[in-house]
């Protein structure tokens, strides 16, 4: 029965999917991909109305995404990029124009 789950149907987990059920884990590779990293990131900002840190993914049970996201994706900064969010360095740039104001040179 496996081999034909397999053969004909793409594995258990695509079955799983097609019946309506979620996956026990994420499929092997899949935050290798930066599609599903984005579409796991969209669901976690917009439970908390901004981009996550990388201690609240932790803490929140998705280590593994905080992982991928520096392993194959190069870091927070870079993710925060490419999902359109200031990184830390021009947060901190606009913070110190805004307070400090620029020096004359």
């Amino acid at each position: 029965m496996q081999n034909a789950i397999s053969k004909y149907h793409g594995g258990m987990n695509a079955v799983r999917v097609k019946l309506g059920y979620t996956l026990p884990q994420r499929p092997k590779g899949y935050l290798k991909n930066w599609r599903n990293v984005e579409t796991e990131l969209t669901k976690i900002i917009k439970e908390l109305n901004r981009f996550p840190m990388q201690s609240e993914l932790k803490n929140n049970g998705e280590s593994s995404l905080a992982s991928a996201i520096y392993k194959y994706h190069g870091g927070f900064d870079a993710a925060r990029s490419r999902m359109g969010y200031e990184s830390k360095t021009e947060r901190l740039e606009s913070f110190l124009e805004k307070y400090v104001g620029e020096e004359d040179g």
